[in-house]
């Protein structure tokens, strides 16, 4: 019997100390990365992390409740470690890829949110130089700079100047109603 329970007391020890490692690694690698992106990617990670912790919680509460039935039943003990380790195996692994998968989508948009971040102030710069050099020579205009955007980007800057009938217009109708403006 007192073998019996020093088993099961030292497989509860074990289970318990690879749980805590998992969990700081895990959080270790979270605050980094949380730390190094942008408000929104980072609030997506921390809403993650919250899943996750929640996730933990739940896994260490399982684990200590596995603990304590496989100690009222040491006849069983062997199926019940086996049972034990897997259960938390298959936890932290869902914990592991729900982690992964959040990160990877916070990543993906920040990246996304940095692409249209830098698209758009592209275009405030051109616009901005466009009506500086109209103000200063309305005689030099922009068509070169203008003739390189595209379509949509041209009817974005019609609406931003708000011309009418931009809808109706092609490149070319765009470009001269935006020197006009």
């Amino acid at each position: 019997m007192a073998s019996s329970e020093q088993t099961t007391s030292n497989l509860k020890s074990e289970i318990e100390r690879r749980f805590d490692a998992f969990e700081s690694a895990v959080t270790q690698r979270l605050d980094d990365l949380e730390h190094r992106l942008p408000p929104i990617p980072g609030k997506a990670v921390a809403l993650g992390r919250a899943g996750a912790d929640r996730i933990a919680t739940a896994t260490g509460d399982i684990a200590r409740d596995i603990g304590r039935q496989f100690s009222r039943m040491t006849s069983v003990a062997g199926e019940a470690v086996q049972t034990s380790v897997g259960q938390t195996r298959s936890a932290m692994g869902r914990t592991a890829t729900v982690v992964r998968h959040n990160t990877n989508e916070a990543v993906g948009q920040a990246r996304a949110q940095t692409k249209r971040s830098g698209r758009a102030a592209g275009r405030s710069a051109v616009a901005l130089l466009d009506d500086a050099t109209r103000a200063v020579d309305p005689s030099n205009g922009t068509s070169a700079v203008l003739d390189e955007w595209t379509k949509s980007e041209l009817y974005q800057r019609a609406q931003e100047l708000d011309i009418q009938g931009r809808s109706a217009m092609g490149k070319r109708e765009l470009i001269d109603a935006i020197h006009a403006a």
